[in-house]
């Protein structure tokens, strides 16, 4: 199994989001894409930062595995963490949830979570060309999340061409969470976000 993309988070140095607000707070890239560049932050109005699947076929009727990890503390109420394909541009994205989990976990209390998202699509997909198909596993504070087809699964995607913009891009990853109760105390960590070949 080899990483085709990286969002460069470890242990040591992972992406952290956090704080007030009860509205969705993206994962920054902590790192920049390249040498010379700086980190970047996707949001709900730009995707800069996020995760791109490659396009010129590599992964053309291939299955591939995108896997992220953390930990999450809430002073009360709902998590949500999302795993979000963007179709859109970085500039626009258009963005749908493909993966989520949830719970209330022990409160006060930080807690380990992890999605394993198993993809494939191609441009020769029978009726819906370019459908974006699979599953996913989890789990928020050692509550499986059981096996389930992605949700909201995105078409039209070019696997040998890509997006315009970015360039040799299919479809663009971005990972998320959500506190329904909002307080100074929230974080979450993300500690892996990577896609790979199976």
């Amino acid at each position: 199994m080899s990483v085709i993309a990286d969002f460069q988070v470890n242990g040591l140095n992972p992406s952290t989001v956090g704080g007030l607000g009860a509205t969705a707070k993206y994962f920054p890239r902590v790192l920049g894409s390249s040498i010379g560049s700086f980190s970047a932050a996707p949001s709900a109005t730009s995707a800069a930062g996020q995760l791109s699947v490659p396009a010129f076929g590599e992964l053309q009727g291939q299955a591939f595995r995108v896997k992220l990890a953390g930990d999450v503390l809430a002073a009360a109420g709902l998590i949500t963490i999302d795993l979000v394909a963007n179709t859109g541009t970085v500039a626009s994205p258009s963005y749908a949830a493909i993966a989520t989990i949830t719970g209330t976990p022990a409160l006060a209390t930080a807690v380990n979570w992890f999605m394993d998202v198993t993809l494939v699509g191609s441009n020769n997909s029978g009726a819906t060309p370019g459908l974006l198909s699979g599953y996913f596993s989890g789990s928020l504070n050692n509550t499986n999340i059981a096996l389930t087809a992605i949700t909201n699964p995105p078409s039209g995607l070019d696997f040998v061409k890509g997006q315009a913009v970015p360039q040799g891009n299919v479809v663009g990853l971005v990972a998320r969470v959500t506190f329904a109760t909002t307080a100074a105390g929230n974080f979450a960590r993300l500690y892996q976000f990577q896609v790979s070949g199976e």
